[in-house]
């Protein structure tokens, strides 16, 4: 079992590295476009999510997997597994936690923090 400092070890090497992003801007309500004309408001908002096919991406999850662990990624509209029960079973010590966050300068960089869980 890895251990809070070794994965700060492992991993930091991919903090500040800029991730490929697809951002879409969503300004309808598509298949509800129905409640929209019924009188529901509907604030346009940004899909975000990775282009796994992004090499800091793929060579964190080689790391990832080179250690016995799994990569879980997560930015922002994305936080919990979808296939993750509630509770105390989501918590896995096998999985890395990595965040992503945009940057001043409008790209996507791998946070300096990085858990276990």
């Amino acid at each position: 079992m890895k251990s809070q400092p070794d994965i700060n070890r492992i991993f930091n090497k991919f903090a500040g590295r800029e991730v490929r992003m697809k951002e879409k801007q969503v300004t309808s309500l598509g298949k509800f476009e129905s409640l929209y004309k019924s009188g529901a408001t509907f604030l346009p908002y940004t899909k975000i999510k990775p282009n796994w096919t992004d090499p800091t991406l793929l060579k964190m999850r080689f790391t990832a997997w080179a250690h016995g662990l799994r990569l879980f990624v997560m930015y922002p509209g994305h936080t919990v597994p979808l296939h993750a029960p509630f509770g105390p079973e989501t918590n896995r010590e096998n999985r890395v936690n990595a965040f992503l966050e945009k940057s001043p300068d409008g790209k996507w960089r791998v946070h300096s923090s990085f858990s276990l869980g």
